[in-house]
């Protein structure tokens, strides 16, 4: 009886290491996967800030080129003014030439 009790000592202490083993080993992928997921979330952090920076610099680039835009469609519209009050001293000094011309006729 003794030795089957020894036996069977040995036999659950096998069993234990052979557990001990094993959940070891668990651990150890557990640890290699929380690295490697660790080491994905890193990079992938780094390209949403990559990213972000990017997106940021578009925007600033667009808000430039809006601005660009609305400072040429503000000289667009003072030329246009301008052109307009040329436009207004021809025709007016036209006029007044035309009257001339027809006073001189009357006279």
């Amino acid at each position: 009886q003794r030795r089957n009790l020894t036996a069977t000592l040995h036999s659950l202490r096998d069993e234990m290491e052979e557990h001990r083993r094993l959940a070891r080993r668990q651990e150890l992928e557990m640890h290699s996967e929380v690295e490697s997921s660790r080491s994905k979330l890193l990079r992938e952090g780094e390209e949403m800030r990559r990213l972000q920076q990017q997106l940021e610099r578009s925007e600033s680039s667009h808000e430039l080129t809006r601005k660009t835009l609305a400072g040429l469609h503000d000289q667009i519209s003072e030329l246009e003014r301008a052109r307009a009050e040329h436009d207004d001293a021809i025709t007016g000094a036209a006029r007044h030439h035309s009257d001339l011309e027809m006073s001189k006729q009357y006279a």
